[in-house]
């Protein structure tokens, strides 16, 4: 966060035609770094990151490009999308929501062919999965979601693996957002960074939550996802 002020001091060296434009380029640079703050503040009223066990808002099968998780927002143990599905995507079986495997193949298509390596690594992991995961992983409290909490649990959620670089900068366009970015973890997403975890909102939301230089939770409590 960019903090600064700027103080007048009576001076005789420099003369008034020089000053004048010296303060408008600080003042011009202000406002340009100020600007950044605003756009990458995180939201009013984001909680912070402590340890519950609250219902997740919006947990509704239909809901799921709204749903709010964190370690407070837990699904319920049940919670099972009835529209999963195991495919075969570039080589690879992953389960998945049945809308999310189409753009997930596009995306990884349209790497391969710009010389892109991708690999899927994780899909739709369950309550019991998610559990046993957990309990394989102490100390990782900030790394491992406890069961209920983690995105995969929405069968949207992917980890994949490869050219990352490729991914951060192409993934929006294919409707998948990085749900942990270095620049706002574990601060504001409340997990340590994973570049290679991905959720997928739809292109158009993907694409909103990029250029609001936000993470994916910070954005929906934005746009009242966290709210009643």
């Amino acid at each position: 966060m960019l903090k600064s002020g700027l103080r007048s001091q009576p001076s005789r060296s420099p003369g008034l035609g020089l000053l004048i434009p010296v303060l408008a380029i600080i003042a011009a640079t202000l406002l340009v770094g100020a600007g950044r703050t605003a756009a990458t503040a995180p939201p009013h009223g984001l909680p912070d990151c402590a340890v519950s066990e609250r219902p997740a808002l919006h947990s509704g099968y239909d809901e799921w490009a709204q749903t709010f998780l964190d370690p407070a927002f837990t699904l319920r143990p049940s919670y099972e999308p009835p529209d999963l599905r195991e495919a075969v995507v570039n080589g690879q079986r992953v389960t998945l929501r049945s809308f999310v495997h189409e753009p997930l193949q596009a995306m990884l298509d349209t790497a391969a062919s710009e010389g892109a390596t991708v690999a899927i690594t994780s899909g739709y992991r369950s309550f019991s999965d998610q559990r046993h995961l957990h309990a394989a992983s102490p100390g990782f409290e900030d790394a491992v979601a406890r069961p209920g909490h983690s995105e995969h649990q929405l069968g949207t959620a992917v980890d994949l693996g490869g050219d990352r670089d490729w991914l951060r900068l192409n993934a929006p366009r294919f409707g998948f957002a990085l749900s942990y970015p270095a620049s706002r973890s574990p601060q504001w997403t409340c997990y340590r960074e994973e570049p290679w975890h991905f959720r997928y909102f739809g292109a158009e939301r993907a694409r909103a939550i990029e250029e609001s230089g936000l993470s994916p939770r910070e954005w929906l409590w934005a746009e009242g996802a966290g709210a009643p």
